[in-house]
Parts: C-alpha cells; sequence; structure tokens
C-alpha cells in the first residue's frame, strides 16, 4: 500500500481532525487577554468572589460572599476578591488596577471600593483601593494586614484561612475607623456591623501582635517577573500544540502500520488515541493540573509508549506467527518496514533493545548458512553474477526492476539448490495477473470523468508488464471538489460569541474608580 492508495475519507477525516484544532485556537484566541478569563464577581449571582480556577473552596467562598454582602448593602465599601492561578505575562499590580477599572468596583459617588487580588504562580497579593477608601485603608494598613494576617498562611498553602483573615482584618479596619478603642465596660455601638468570628476550620494561631510596620519584617523590592514557560499551567494552547504535534507522528506511524499490516492495524489506532484524549480531556476540564512541561512530556511519552509496544508485540510474534526461517524473515521485515526514524524518535528502549535485536534477527534469518534437507551438510550462497544462471527470465527481469532480490544456495556436495525470494518493499512494481511477476509498471493515467463541486470523478490507470508486455487497467477516483465554508462558519462562530458578558447585576456599588492606592506583597 502507497500514500497515494489512501481513500479520501481518510483524509477527509484527518481535515475535520485539523478544523477541530483550528476552532479551539479560534476560541483560544477570544481568551488571550488573561483578563478575560477572571470572571466579573457582579455577574456570578451577586458574588463578591471571583474563582475561576477553584483555588479557594466552595466553603470559603461562601462565607467570604456572606461576609462581604451586608458590608457593601450597608454602603460602607464594596470588596471583590479574586484569586487565580494565573495573570500570564502581566504583573499582578497592574493586573489589579486593570480589573479595578474593569469591573468599577465601589459606588460611583463615594468610591469606596478595594480589589483583593492573588496571582497563585508569581506568589503575589495586591490591594487596590478606590478614593474612598484611602482614609480607612491607607497603604501601610493594607501592607501590614498582607504582612500580618495573610503572607504566613499563604506559606503553608491555606489559601481560604489567608484570604478569609485578610478579608476579616480589612472589614474591622472599615468598621471601626474613626471610633474609640472599646473598654472593658463599654457597649458597641448599635450602628456597627457584627463582625462574625471565624468558622472553626479557618482557626489559625494569632500572630503577634503589632502596633507599627516597624514589628514587620522588612521585604525585599518587588521584582515583576514572567513565569517561566514551561512552569505556566497547560492551557488552550498546550492542547493544541501537543495535539497537533501527537496527530502528526501518530498519522505518519498509523500510515505506515496500516501499510506494513496490509490495512489492519485497529487496535494500534485505538490503543494511540486513547492517551490522546485523555490527556485533551483532563486539560480541559482540569481534571489534573498539568503544567506546560508536563503536558508536553505526557504527549510524547504517550507515543513513546504505544510505539515500543508495537515493536514488543511483533518481537514477541515472530516465532508462533511464521514457521520457517525464510517466511519468518518475510514476516519481520514487512512489520517494521519505514519505520526506522521511530528509533531515534522514540529511543527507549527500542533504540537500546529492540531495535538491535530485530535486526540481528533479519540477519540471521537471510544471511545463516542453510542445511541441505538431502545430506544435511550447510549449504552456501552464490553471489549476485552466479546465481542469475539459476533463475529464470521472469526472475531476473524482477532482478533488474530491483522489485525482487533472489538469494540461491547450492549443497557442493550434493548438488541440490534453494531459491529464496525477498521482496523489495519500496518497488512501485506490481505483481502481473498474466505472468505472476512481480514486473508491472505504470504507463499512461487517463480521467474519464472530473470532479466537480457536486460528484466526484473517476478514470484509468494503465499499466504495463515488462516480463510478458501485457497491459493491465485499474479504476482510479477523484474526491468531489470541496466548497469554501469560510463565511458561514465565521458567521456562526460570530453569533455563538455574542451571548458571552451578557448577565448584569443589580449590585448597590458598581461605578467606582481606582484611586491607585493600597498595596502588594510576596509570600
Amino acid at each position: 500500500m502507497h500514500l497515494s492508495d489512501l481513500r479520501p475519507a481518510l483524509v477527509f477525516r484527518f481535515l475535520l481532525i485539523l478544523l477541530f484544532l483550528n476552532l479551539i485556537a479560534c476560541s483560544e484566541k477570544q481568551a488571550e487577554d488573561p483578563l478575560n478569563r477572571i470572571p466579573d464577581p457582579k455577574t456570578l449571582n451577586e458574588s463578591y468572589v471571583s474563582n475561576p480556577d477553584n483555588i479557594l473552596s466552595a466553603s470559603a467562598v461562601a462565607g467570604l460572599n456572606s461576609r462581604l454582602s451586608p458590608l457593601d448593602q450597608a454602603g460602607l465599601a464594596h470588596i471583590d476578591v479574586a484569586v487565580v492561578k494565573s495573570a500570564g505575562d502581566m504583573i499582578p499590580k497592574e493586573t489589579a488596577h486593570a480589573l479595578f477599572r474593569k469591573w468599577k468596583i465601589g459606588d460611583a459617588e463615594k468610591d469606596n471600593g478595594l480589589l483583593i487580588l492573588l496571582v497563585i504562580d508569581q506568589r503575589r497579593i495586591e490591594f487596590e483601593t478606590g478614593y474612598g477608601l484611602e482614609g480607612p485603608l491607607p497603604d501601610v494598613i493594607c501592607k501590614r494586614i498582607q504582612q500580618r494576617d495573610m503572607v504566613p498562611l499563604l506559606k503553608q498553602g491555606k489559601y481560604d484561612e489567608a484570604v478569609t483573615r485578610g478579608v476579616e482584618a480589612v472589614i474591622n479596619q472599615v468598621e471601626n475607623e474613626g471610633k474609640p478603642a472599646a473598654t472593658a465596660d463599654s457597649t458597641q455601638a448599635d450602628t456597627a456591623l457584627p463582625v462574625a468570628p471565624l468558622p472553626p476550620a479557618y482557626a489559625v494561631p494569632e500572630p503577634p501582635a503589632a502596633d507599627d510596620m516597624t514589628a514587620i519584617p522588612a521585604e525585599p523590592p518587588y521584582e515583576a517577573r514572567e513565569p517561566a514557560f514551561f512552569s505556566q499551567d497547560a492551557g488552550l494552547g498546550t492542547l493544541v500544540t501537543g495535539s497537533i504535534l501527537y496527530l502528526i507522528f501518530a498519522g505518519l506511524l498509523l500510515i505506515r502500520i496500516s501499510a506494513n499490516n496490509a490495512g489492519s492495524g485497529g487496535l494500534y489506532k485505538i490503543l494511540i488515541f486513547i492517551p490522546l484524549i485523555f490527556i485533551n480531556v483532563t486539560i480541559l476540564f482540569g481534571v489534573i493540573r498539568w503544567s506546560v512541561w508536563a503536558a508536553l512530556l505526557a504527549y510524547y511519552l504517550a507515543l513513546a509508549i504505544c510505539t515500543n509496544i508495537y515493536f514488543l508485540v511483533i518481537t514477541a510474534g515472530m516465532r508462533t506467527t511464521a514457521a520457517d526461517r525464510h517466511a519468518r524473515y518475510i514476516y519481520l521485515n514487512r512489520k517494521i518496514h519505514g519505520l526506522d526514524w521511530t528509533v531515534y524518535i522514540f529511543p527507549l528502549p527500542l533504540l537500546i533493545l529492540l531495535w538491535p535485536l530485530l535486526k540481528n534477527r533479519l540477519r540471521k534469518y537471510r544471511h545463516a548458512p542453510y542445511i541441505c534437507r538431502h545430506c544435511r551438510n550447510l549449504m552456501t550462497r552464490m553471489d549476485e553474477e552466479q546465481d542469475d544462471t539459476a533463475l529464470n527470465a521472469a526472475q531476473q527481469k524482477e532482478e533488474s526492476l530491483l522489485s525482487v532480490d533472489y538469494d540461491v544456495w547450492q549443497c557442493a556436495p550434493c548438488g541440490e539448490r534453494l531459491v529464496l525470494s525477498y521482496e523489495n518493499l519500496d518497488s512501485k512494481a506490481k505483481t502481473c495477473d498474466t505472468c505472476k511477476a512481480k514486473t508491472l509498471q505504470f504507463k499512461t493515467r487517463k480521467v474519464v470523468k472530473r470532479a466537480t463541486k457536486s460528484a466526484g470523478g473517476w478514470g484509468w490507470a494503465t499499466y504495463s508488464c515488462a516480463n510478458c508486455g501485457a497491459e493491465q487497467q485499474e479504476k482510479f477516483t477523484i474526491a468531489r471538489i470541496q466548497e469554501s465554508s469560510g463565511s458561514s462558519s465565521s458567521s456562526s462562530s460570530s453569533s455563538s460569541w455574542s451571548s458571552s458578558g451578557s448577565s448584569r447585576s443589580s449590585s448597590s456599588s458598581s461605578g467606582g474608580s481606582s484611586g491607585g492606592g493600597g498595596a502588594g506583597s510576596s509570600w
């Protein structure tokens, strides 16, 4: 089987795969801006927490919303919390400022908004405040809350507790701003909002009290650092890149395996595509938290394992499939034909163990001396010039066309001869139906009906035998001309995206602007 013999259906399936990947790539372009993947909490059923990567637990999100809602409704402050795995190439401070302006956090007249942003891969907290909160929450207080209440917990990976404690500290600061310190006999003002204690799950040892910033360890200046490519979490870009590379190598491998197995090999098709589907599903739905490096390595290892399994099965089946030495050579040579490139792309254990073993077996099967079946003496192989005397005209013609090579073994004591044929799998010559020699060569190709947009075409390919002169015709088909569907796909694509972001919020605080204040800390 040659590449030209592939059916149009296979090509069509391959084009469908490419179209699917192209659609994924187009959808990825819509999400290239990291801000687009962080939803505005006001569009999440009056939520105050944006948690797109599910870093915070559901109970923590519910607790935060229950604490922040009355604060907003009372008009004291509108606090939004955003926790994301990555902000892409953006500096967290820039991300916080851009999100604040995009979401318009806080009341339009009071500018009483605050955004608390955590960027996990850059290990950074950012507070962004509106003009109206710069009194109760000056930069130094924001810094103190981060260093005292959040950073120690974040270093331990306790994101729920860190965010909850930080929010409680901010609420206490906003509610008690301008009030005298409460004494043991004093009662709280009726107008003050109650401050709920931390849930038991968030109970942590109280950090040392600090009355001023001198008690807080000095933090080295923050330097914006771009996450290394291979340390980023795998996303659609990784999925598309990995899938395309995987499909290229898997396609080349399956085409060769299908040819070597006379069109069969369905088991290997299933075996090869199962890991691809598994990896893609886990990336798309976040079942496994892949890094870019780990995902690309998984694509490679999956294909390498499938390839090595194929060679292991061949190695195990050599002795059981073929009866004699010559038949084993034919079997093995056909099974591994055209797969030399896999040795260098998927080397272990193929390069170290399997490939040398298979090549050594091929040499032994063809070149080891045969034993004469009559007198049991070792036979010797004639050289290329001598063995022509033992071949008929058709066999000599096959050798001259390099379609078949013949080895002639002769027993010196009894004169017994053994003629063995070795087909050249790279030869395009075909077997003649008349003389049965592999001497049929392509002559002409004539199109009888051209393909159109509504129907496929067909024609005749003529072959001529170099041995007996007979001619033979084979019918070939031409695939229908495909119409371009670019305009229709683009229109449907635009309509499918038009509904995004249509949800609105009735929050009492919406329209605030950032004053540029706040603070940032690393952990």
